[in-house]
């Protein structure tokens, strides 16, 4: 199986796991009488993107590097979204974007010559599994972890099981055979 296909298999269960965070935080902001819409934009520091740019990279780093390991363009993210509604449902469509590919669509994707741009003038050029290990699964997991901590931040009651919620499955009583 293609190193850059792991990618899907990671990248979609953590962006559903990032939609039962928002919702979390939805329940938080009812009950304290605030509307969950006044998280779009807090953020950890001063220099840092908000919540909306967060998981607007989070949704965009996966489903766009994905479409370059298999030789697409990729479309650019287009405006952070100003509503809880609106973030849930990138985040739905990313994961039905992501679910939609199969392995047999990154068949040569760890050897592709994979070209980024960045800021500026910038690009980033790397094969198809340094691409995916150095650069594209780091700054998922980097946006992930900064909306799970943008909410924390926020008093929103989340913990590392939020955070890893698709592995509850596989966690058992080792005493149990």
């Amino acid at each position: 199986m293609s190193t850059a296909f792991i990618l899907i298999q990671s990248a979609a269960p953590m962006l559903r796991n990032l939609a039962a965070i928002l919702d979390k935080a939805e329940a938080h902001a009812q009950a304290s009488g605030k509307s969950a819409d006044d998280y779009v934009d807090a953020r950890l520091a001063p220099d840092m993107f908000n919540l909306a740019r967060q998981v607007q990279f989070a949704c965009y780093g996966p489903t766009a590097g994905a479409g370059r390991l298999i030789g697409k363009l990729a479309v650019p993210p287009g405006d952070p979204d100003a509503t809880f509604t609106a973030m849930k449902t990138r985040i739905a469509a990313a994961v039905a974007a992501l679910e939609a590919m199969n392995a047999g669509d990154f068949a040569g994707a760890d050897d592709r010559d994979v070209v980024q741009p960045m800021q500026g003038t910038r690009v980033l050029e790397a094969k198809g599994l340094a691409y995916v290990r150095d650069w594209l699964m780091p700054n998922f997991y980097f946006h992930l972890v900064t909306a799970y901590d943008i909410l924390r931040n926020q008093g929103v009651d989340l913990s590392k099981r939020d955070y890893l919620g698709h592995i509850g499955p596989m966690i058992r009583d080792a005493a149990v055979a």
